[in-house]
């Protein structure tokens, strides 16, 4: 249930022992999904006392793990990219409360034989972030025919293809985003992607379970879809600057020994 307490014409920045104190509200700020307790701040309510805004809040990030690589990473000589010193340059006012990474473990390929551990050492890498949990889609290969687009006279109008898709993490990363708001696990949520498919389930957060969530665009020029705009609390993007100020140490350690940057990845 909502707090009843707060009846501002407008919306108001208080902190909220000043709105307990004034209104004489002894009973807890809540969201849809239940009682809260808030961290010591400001904060940002509607004429519903539902909370809108704060400055400092304990905040969970969603990280398309695929959609930061080929929209930022795969062209660049940013790879070896620290997500903690990320989401804290892109989130700088906030207390991070937990990251969580989606991915899926890719094939093998003939033409890259070494991807696959160029990307366990990465993975191996994010695992010293304390914050930090991974889980993992399926990355699946197979062949399919596609038409062509221009077929030639008297040839077979299409081709047989090695087609691959990552499968899983889109519905990961929607059902923790909102298992962990119902939850009450974070006063903010921030999706890194640029993925339409989650315009629903950001809009689910933020009008059923009344928290902010704010998407960041992880492509340096594309434009955020209108769907995400929309739902969107806050919207922001990824500049090449952070990617760059934001990189492991070269070599680092880990329980296990060290860990260092594939050298295909050296600057």
């Amino acid at each position: 249930m909502r707090n009843r307490c707060l009846s501002f014409a407008l919306p108001v920045l208080l902190t909220l022992e000043q709105i307990r104190s004034s209104m004489k509200c002894t009973t807890p700020v809540t969201s849809l999904a239940g009682p809260r307790p808030l961290a010591r701040g400001l904060y940002f309510f509607d004429l519903n006392g539902v909370l809108l805004l704060s400055i400092s809040m304990n905040t969970n990030v969603y990280i398309d793990g695929f959609n930061l690589y080929h929209r930022a990473l795969e062209y660049s000589p940013y790879k070896w990219l620290d997500l903690d010193k990320l989401c804290q340059a892109l989130l700088p006012s906030h207390q991070i409360n937990r990251i969580r990474y989606f991915t899926a473990i890719v094939d093998q390929r003939p033409n890259d034989p070494q991807q696959q551990r160029r990307q366990l050492v990465y993975l191996r890498a994010l695992r010293t972030i304390p914050s930090l949990e991974i889980h993992y889609g399926q990355f699946r290969t197979n062949e399919k025919r596609r038409p062509l687009v221009r077929p030639i006279s008297g040839l077979p109008n299409s081709v047989l293809i090695k087609n691959t898709e990552e499968k899983g993490s889109d519905v990961n990363l929607a059902t923790y985003l909102i298992m962990d708001g119902y939850d009450g696990e974070y006063e903010q949520a921030v999706v890194i992607s640029n993925d339409s498919d989650f315009a629903l389930p950001i809009k689910m957060v933020r009008d059923k379970l009344n928290f902010p969530v704010g998407v960041i665009n992880p492509g340096t020029k594309d434009t955020t879809p209108k769907e995400l705009r929309d739902s969107a609390t806050f919207q922001r993007r990824i500049y090449k600057k952070t990617l760059r100020d934001c990189q492991f140490p070269d070599t680092m350690a880990d329980a296990n020994g060290t860990v260092t940057k594939p050298s295909k990845w050296i600057i």
